[in-house]
């Protein structure tokens, strides 16, 4: 038996040697066969140069010679030159957004976590249609305000001035490179401004991105205390850092201008100079222009009376088509008059007049959060760029989406409700295909943004931001907020305490209730829906917290009966509550054991279960904060 089995694996084994010289055999007869190019060279090269980026990276991989053509120095001219043009006849626009909503908090700190994703959007003007987006990661993130320079060949210079981060980027590729602090940046760091510092600094943090032979660098900015550097070699009223890219090293310029630098303008680069506004000085604004070949300062020639003799807040600059151009709003008037600088330097003339009245529209209000018109905002809106239907764009500082606090509701059926309190904007989206839906601002937003709150105002509001989504028959918003001098309103037929408002999405408006409860609600606690009812948290009144629940059908509101009397005692900053299974749920954290409790209603609302205090809810607690956030 042992020999029969011996035979048949020898013979196994010769057979597959036997196969193996085979093949080996057939392979050194075989003549290799290389297929012809069917184009000539310099065709295929024609047609590379008009692929977008991202396919000509993967063409890279496919052939040596294609990733020799595409690497070549005289393509890469090429490629720029042409897609140059065709942003001249199909103007984009890249948008740049931090990517970081849940970014969280620095254990120890108490300071956000520096923003780490970057997200590039590429729209087209024409269509008015996102092209691309890409979201890129940056090993160090940025700190407070982040910085973007103007694009350079597709290049952005990202940094933050609170921070020493500085990266060049090019979305296309996903390629960035990390850059050497600037002095300004370690020494600001070395001075550590505190907040109120940074809001009464002056010093310029915007840089120009441009190119001469190579690549460079420009940071302008003003001399004061928290830049102080015995190094310096310039000890006037401004100083600039360079960086060479071949060096990879900043470097001072020796001879800077002697006007100090408006802070608050972006530099404009165009026809070989980058421009920057002075502070007035004697009731006159100037434009310093820097040579980026010579590296040399001097003074623009000839300004715009109506430029030179204006507040810098009130006028703009900006590069159109390669061409220095400047803009002023008049504030009664709300026309804005754009004049182009001629390539000699000693003549301007005017090329747009733009009447901002025909621009407000409930569209771009609600749409865009932003009124064009409003004579409140006395700074004007920069030119971005000019299509071929004669139309431009417009771009204004204060022109954002969600503003400030972003606040999200719960999913009903998949669909989200995203608004702003601060701003008019409020949509509703399905993320699974990519749906929204524009809405009407709730009269709450109306009223805020009629009011106008500072910061210190929005501090102390004790308004309810959060709205609940829900379906009844149909889909329905329930805003319930407290009563207050920011949202005063005469029309409203509930006087109370509280207000609320009821979308109707059949009538696309919103309409109060003429019913609202008695207790004012805790502003800092997102509504909760369960088993068709919506439920707050009041205030504490005589130490005792209260429940109000809403019922989606019939729209009125009760108190809830019974509650845990571990949560009616508590400080509503210390409890939770929340929907699983659609049941209510509440809970409450011991502050000693770091215990946390939540208990379950019943459908009778008339008790409530204890269940699995231990449950998952530990990763709230600081031991753990380092591993969720």
């Amino acid at each position: 038996m042992e020999a029969e089995k011996r035979v048949v694996i020898a013979s196994s084994s010769q057979r597959k040697r036997e196969r193996r010289r085979i093949r080996r055999r057939i392979r050194r007869n075989e003549k290799r066969v290389i297929a012809p190019s069917s184009l000539p060279k310099d065709v295929v090269e024609e047609i590379f140069l008009r692929l977008p980026v991202k396919a000509l990276i993967r063409l890279k991989s496919l052939s040596r010679q294609w990733r020799s053509t595409i690497e070549s120095r005289s393509f890469t001219e090429r490629h720029l030159k042409i897609a140059e043009r065709s942003r001249m006849d199909h103007p984009k626009v890249m948008v740049v957004s931090a990517e970081d909503p849940l970014k969280g908090i620095v254990p120890g700190a108490g300071i956000p976590r520096p923003d780490t994703n970057i997200g590039f959007r590429t729209f087209c003007l024409e269509s008015a249609s996102l092209v691309s987006f890409t979201l890129i990661n940056f090993p160090i993130g940025f700190s407070y305000w982040t910085h973007v320079s103007e694009s350079c060949d597709g290049l952005f210079c990202i940094h933050s001035a609170m921070t020493q981060s500085m990266y060049v980027v090019n979305p296309a590729t996903r390629w960035l490179r990390q850059l050497p602090p600037a002095r300004f940046q370690i020494l600001m760091h070395k001075f550590g401004p505190t907040d109120t510092d940074w809001g009464e600094m002056n010093s310029v943090f915007h840089l120009a991105f441009v190119k001469a032979t190579d690549y460079k660098l420009v940071w302008l900015y003003n001399s004061d205390k928290y830049n102080a550097d015995d190094s310096s070699p310039n000890e006037g009223v401004t100083k600039c850092e360079v960086f060479d890219f071949r060096a990879n090293a900043w470097r001072y310029l020796a001879c800077n201008p002697s006007y100090r630098i408006f802070h608050d303008q972006k530099p404009a680069y165009a026809n070989g100079s980058v421009y920057w506004f002075t502070e007035p000085y004697d009731g006159r604004i100037e434009v310093v222009a820097f040579d980026i070949q010579a590296e040399t300062f001097r003074l623009l020639p000839k300004i715009i009376p109506a430029i030179a003799g204006s507040d810098p807040h009130h006028i703009d600059m900006c590069a159109l088509d390669n061409r220095l151009c400047m803009s002023r709003r008049e504030h009664d008037t709300m026309i804005q008059d754009i004049w182009r600088l001629k390539p000699s330097e000693d003549t301007w003339e005017k090329i747009l007049t733009i009447d901002l009245l025909s621009c407000s529209s409930s569209r771009t209000e609600i749409r865009d959060m932003f009124n064009w018109s409003a004579k409140d905002l006395v700074e004007p809106s920069t030119p971005v760029a000019i299509c071929k239907n004669k139309k431009i764009l417009l771009s204004h500082r204060y022109s954002r989406g969600f503003y400030y606090w972003t606040h999200v509701s719960e999913s009903c059926d998949g669909l989200f409700c995203i608004h702003s309190a601060v701003t008019q904007s409020i949509y509703v989206v399905n993320p699974a295909i990519r749906w929204l839906r524009q809405l009407p601002p709730a009269r709450f937003q109306i009223l805020m943004r009629k009011f106008g709150p500072t910061d210190t105002d929005w501090g102390e509001m004790n308004s309810v931001f959060h709205l609940a989504f829900v379906k009844a028959t149909d889909y329905k918003l329930v805003w319930l907020y407290n009563s207050d001098k920011y949202n005063a309103d005469d029309s409203s037929p509930n006087e109370g305490v509280t207000k609320c408002e009821v979308f109707d999405f059949r009538a696309n408006a919103w309409r109060y209730l003429a019913c609202t409860p008695s207790y004012r609600i805790f502003h800092d606690q997102k509504p909760a829906y369960a088993n068709g009812s919506v439920y707050w948290f009041t205030e504490p009144y005589d130490a005792r917290i209260q429940v109000v629940a809403f019922d989606i059908q019939a729209e009125t509101f009760r108190l809830l009966p019974k509650i845990n009397p571990a949560i009616a005692g508590s400080d509503p900053r210390h409890i939770d509550m929340c929907t699983l299974d659609d049941s209510l749920c509440m809970s409450r954290r011991e502050h000693d054991t770091v215990i946390q409790y939540i208990w379950r209603l019943e459908p009778s609302e008339d008790m409530g279960k204890d269940f699995d205090h231990r449950f998952a809810f530990l990763f709230f607690f600081p031991d753990c904060v380092s591993r969720w956030i």
